[in-house]
Order: structure tokens, then sequence, then C-alpha cells
């Protein structure tokens, strides 16, 4: 059962809250609501707060990217050199396969590969990609075979 202080209950119980009653007919009202909660005088446990991770020059290389690329996306200015120079980085600490499907996508495509990585058993790997190209960004979840015919269909070879 939630803790929950008498104020949360008072809330939850509208004009149907009388602070005469005791913690535990407080609690009952409110089970019979439908609410799992129990009533206890001091203040309710803190609600959780989501941990919020902050992206330094020491954070991983694909955090900082993602950081530089939503500077972009809110039309910040973006250092071109510090920018290429962290992509360059994700790409070269990517899992070989990962590695070779990036370069091969970039050299034969026109589009920016933003994210890729693989799942899936080693005989029938998938991929999780985020690219954009000038046809639209895509993100999804395919097989290389696959990965390949759309990127055919979409006609944008160099």
């Amino acid at each position: 059962m939630i803790k929950i202080s008498r104020s949360k209950a008072r809330k939850l119980l509208g004009h149907a809250f009388d602070s005469r009653k005791t913690d535990e007919e407080l609690s009952e009202m409110l089970r019979v609501n439908g609410h799992s909660v129990t009533v206890e005088r001091g203040p309710s446990p803190s609600e959780q707060v989501p941990h919020v991770e902050c992206v330094t020059e020491n954070s991983p290389p694909e955090h900082r990217l993602a950081v530089l690329r939503a500077k972009q996306i809110a039309g910040q200015h973006v250092d071109p050199d510090e920018y290429d120079a962290v992509r360059t980085e994700v790409i070269e600490n990517a899992d070989p396969e990962v590695h070779v499907l990036w370069k091969y996508l970039e050299r034969t495509y026109d589009c920016e590969v933003c994210e890729l990585v693989k799942e899936g058993s080693r005989r029938r790997p998938i991929y999780g990609f985020k690219i954009r190209t000038p046809k639209g960004t895509f993100l999804d979840w395919a097989t290389r075979e696959e990965l390949l015919c759309m990127f055919d269909k979409l006609e944008i070879r160099r």
C-alpha cells in the first residue's frame, strides 16, 4: 500500500473528506472509492523525480552526439568540427558489423546515419536505426536486407 498524507486524502476525497475522521477511517473511505492507499499523519513520500543525467565532455560519445543533434533541431549553433569529431568517435567505437554498415550506407546513399545499433541473433541480426535523408528522417528496426531495399526504393543513391 502506498502511504499518503491527510492533505492528499483531502484532495482525493474532495467534499467527502471529514477532518474529524481517523486515518484508518479515511483509508477505508479511499479503498471503497478504488484507491489502494493508506493515510498517515505527516508528509507524503516525495513524488518520484525522473533521473536526469547531465551530459558533459566526459560523457559517452553517443550521449554527446544526441545533445548536439538536439541543439541542431532546436536551431542552436553547433560547431561543425565538434559535431564531426564526436560523430566520428561514435562510428569508430561501434560494433564492427555496425561500423561497416554505417559507412556503406553513407557512402552509397545520400543520407546521414544518426544512430545504428545491432540486436537479435548472430544469424539474423536486426538493426535499429535513425537515418536522415533528403526525403525525410527514418526511425525503425530492420534486417540489413530490408534496410538496403528501403534505400533502393527511396532512389537516393549517390
